[in-house]
């Protein structure tokens, strides 16, 4: 009986070999493949809280405005991604929407940033004191307040 089960092992210990030695064939160690599989897990995971907090903002965005607003302000934050990524020196409306203006998104802008969903940074002119005074304000950029928030976009 105890040879038997010594047997056993020893089988079980050449086949966790054979195993081992397949996966390091391939150009992977079993340790990287477990490294791997946790990143994923973690990465999952955060992706999940990155949509709940999205679905949070779009609620709060139908529940505190009218339909009508609810619907710009949805666009413009869903352009930031787009507006970051292309060289533009200050936000254009038209990529929020076509024939977007000043007049159309006007409220919308203020609503994400008095919600403290994105943040406006206005261009100056010189840098020089005071800056208040150098300040362009018909060019600015959006940024999202919480930068971990465009990787679930």
């Amino acid at each position: 009986m105890y040879q038997s089960s010594k047997t056993n092992r020893n089988a079980t210990d050449y086949g966790s070999a054979m195993e081992t030695e397949t996966i390091q064939k391939n150009g992977t160690s079993l340790k990287s493949l477990m490294s791997r599989t946790k990143f994923l897990v973690v990465f999952l995971a955060i992706q999940d809280e990155l949509a709940k907090i999205m679905n949070e903002y779009l609620a709060d965005m139908s529940k505190y405005a009218t339909t009508a607003t609810s619907v710009k302000i949805r666009a413009c934050y869903d352009s930031i991604p787009t507006q970051l990524s292309k060289e533009n020196r200050k936000f254009q409306y038209k990529i929020a929407m076509k024939g977007g203006t000043t007049s159309i998104f006007g409220e919308s802008i203020d609503w994400l940033l008095s919600a403290g969903i994105v943040l406006k940074c206005r261009k100056i002119e010189q840098g020089v004191m005071p800056l208040k005074g150098q300040i362009d304000f018909s060019d600015f950029k959006l940024y999202m307040s919480d930068t971990g928030m465009l990787t679930g976009h």
